[in-house]
């Protein structure tokens, strides 16, 4: 059973101001949850939003969206990212646990990431006190340059 953990309104607004969308870019947020504050705070004409406890599965949609953003369930957290990759023209920024970013981290994904043309270019460490400390907000893009090199051989 997972626990709900709603976005505060000031860390959405700090993290979507960090997103490079425009006001006429159609953008995705891929997990409103009850109060909303991704999708509230989006600043553009063009903004779509998913809840699944709404009847509105994001891993069914098939619409395509310049960006997709949001603090998305982080035990499907893959899937969510793998869709995103999908409909994504431009870019996806998630706000992620520590235990995400261990697990987003492997050479393995993030070669899979780097296959379905994007890569990391934005970190932003953020602490969020009522959720036991550090959070990660990052940004994936279409890009030809990555700013994280990996590895894909284990070392003995």
């Amino acid at each position: 059973m997972s626990v709900d953990h709603y976005t505060p309104e000031q860390v959405a607004i700090d993290c979507l101001n960090r997103v490079p969308y425009t006001t006429q870019d159609v953008v995705i947020d891929v997990g409103s949850g009850i109060n909303k504050v991704w999708y509230n705070n989006l600043n553009t004409k063009y903004k779509l939003e998913y809840e699944i406890r709404e009847g509105n599965d994001f891993l069914k949609c098939d619409t395509k969206a310049d960006w997709i953003v949001g603090n998305p369930p982080f035990d499907i957290f893959w899937d969510v990212l793998e869709h995103s990759m999908l409909l994504s023209q431009k870019g996806i920024a998630f706000l992620m646990s520590t235990n995400c970013i261990n697990s987003m981290f492997l050479p393995r994904r993030l070669k899979l990431v780097e296959e379905a043309g994007f890569g990391i270019t934005a970190l932003h460490v953020l602490n969020i006190n009522k959720w036991r400390g550090r959070y990660f907000f990052v940004t994936y893009t279409k890009v030809s340059k990555h700013m994280i090199s990996y590895d894909t051989m284990s070392y003995k």
